[in-house]
């Protein structure tokens, strides 16, 4: 399925290059009309200033992850000055983790974001659940809104969780529900409401693309860092000792009953847990996902909270040797999912009419030389310009080659710019077909 970025294939005129088709030298030294090469393989400093040794490791001293976090950027901050001098020539790659696919469709955007720790996905759609609560008498709204809430709660809930919830807090406790649970409910209790149309994802669906099963309740014990190897309290059940964790932290492990973490789980993985799978019409986090529009602007759709139906992994790990199916985050266990997540993208985008481009961003990929020295063409810079890298959005550069078009955006310290390419496609029969352009020839750039 793979072709080169001049053949007419069969999805259209893009900018992709199969492995088997890498050119064996590479054309940094290539002449290109009209460029200002003043501004090329120069001394790139002042572009890509570094983190100071000293601030690395003072980072150190208070906060590990900080300076993790500091030596990463350093990494790619002098990967990217090494590319901007012509150094270290871009070399294409497959993208396995670290995107944000936000795919056009008649009826919309379908956003899959995949976390770059490789821990998480979220794949969002449009939905339509407060234009739904429009129809619904206020009284009604506050009736059922509390009565759904007070059966969800644990019986250990505090009170302040008890209190009745008001309009306002009763209407989002329903929007939070994706379409199908809300007219679900609506039905079972008789509530007249009007039936906007809506995007159609069944569980059904969710189950057979994704491998996973209805979830059931499961144990839960809570670890929690006690910091004391005597320790003696709530904390800590009197017949499971105190163990110290990879972290150097002393944990404590208290039962606390049976708990349903999500509406699906995957098998049990062999380094311990379940991937558990919600879907609902709310997420904790919000996801921004950058695409650029049919006028070659670079555009952000924001899904996630309570303004799209999600479908995601739970987002931490809560298992451990007294409760062995909570939830793994674990990288080894998430990353399976990525295939059947693009598919279920891929089946959502077919229900919404069918895809009429593919966006993705892939964090930091190329810099603004590798857009003059790849050979593309009508490069427009749309804010600052070549060699004047200040960040944080100030500039931005586009560029087009056959169909496709790139948007460089700089960013920060771990990401120096930010690229997004927008692919269009067309004859795109099935979504297995469109799976497979996403994972052979969208990831791979």
């Amino acid at each position: 399925m793979s072709h080169s970025l001049t053949q007419s294939y069969k999805y259209g005129n893009i900018l992709l290059m199969s492995q088997e088709q890498r050119p064996e030298k590479n054309i940094w030294d290539q002449a290109l009309e009209g460029v200002d090469f003043s501004k090329l393989d120069k001394g790139k400093e002042g572009e890509y200033p570094t983190i100071s040794p000293r601030e690395i490791s003072e980072a150190y001293e208070t906060y590990p992850l900080k300076g993790d976090l500091m030596r990463l950027a350093n990494e790619n901050l002098k990967e990217a000055r090494a590319q901007a001098e012509g150094a270290k020539p871009r070399e294409r790659k497959t993208h396995d983790m670290g995107w944000e696919l936000a795919i056009d469709t008649p009826q919309g955007m379908v956003g899959l974001w995949s976390c770059w720790l490789g821990n998480q996905f979220y794949l969002g759609f449009p939905k339509s659940t407060s234009r739904v609560m429009d129809s619904v008498d206020t009284q009604t709204v506050i009736s059922l809104g509390n009565h759904l809430r007070i059966n969800q709660l644990s019986p250990n809930a505090p009170w302040w969780q008890r209190k009745l919830l008001d309009y306002q807090g009763a209407r989002g406790q329903l929007e939070e529900m994706s379409d199908p649970e809300l007219r679900e409910a609506l039905r079972l209790h008789r509530v007249p409401f009007r039936d906007i149309p809506f995007i159609p994802v069944t569980d059904e669906l969710v189950i057979q693309t994704l491998g996973v099963e209805r979830a059931k309740p499961v144990k839960q014990v809570n670890a929690t860092a006690v910091n004391d190897p005597n320790y003696r309290g709530e904390f800590a059940d009197p017949e499971k000792p105190l163990e110290q964790n990879r972290a150097g932290q002393i944990v404590g492990y208290q039962d606390a009953g049976e708990r349903q973490w999500a509406k699906f789980y995957g098998p049990m993985e062999p380094t311990g847990g379940r991937v558990w799978v919600d879907y609902s019409g709310f997420h904790s986090n919000g996801m921004h996902f950058p695409y650029i529009d049919e006028q070659g602007q670079l555009q952000s759709l924001y899904y996630g909270h309570d303004r799209s139906n999600g479908i995601y992994t739970e987002q931490f790990s809560f298992y451990n040797q007294y409760a062995p199916e909570g939830p793994t985050a674990d990288p080894e266990a998430i990353q399976k999912y990525r295939d059947r997540f693009i598919r279920l993208a891929a089946e959502i985008v077919f229900i919404m009419g069918g895809p009429k481009a593919v966006n993705i961003d892939y964090g930091y990929s190329m810099v603004p030389e590798d857009l003059y020295k790849e050979g593309y063409e009508d490069i427009a810079w749309l804010k600052g310009d070549l060699g004047e890298r200040k960040g944080w959005g100030n500039e931005i550069v586009r560029g087009r080659k056959g169909d496709g078009t790139v948007i460089l955006k700089s960013a920060n310290s771990l990401v120096p710019w930010s690229t997004t390419l927008r692919a269009p496609v067309g004859r795109l029969a099935s979504p297995a077909m469109l799976a497979d352009f996403i994972k052979e020839d969208i990831l791979w750039f």
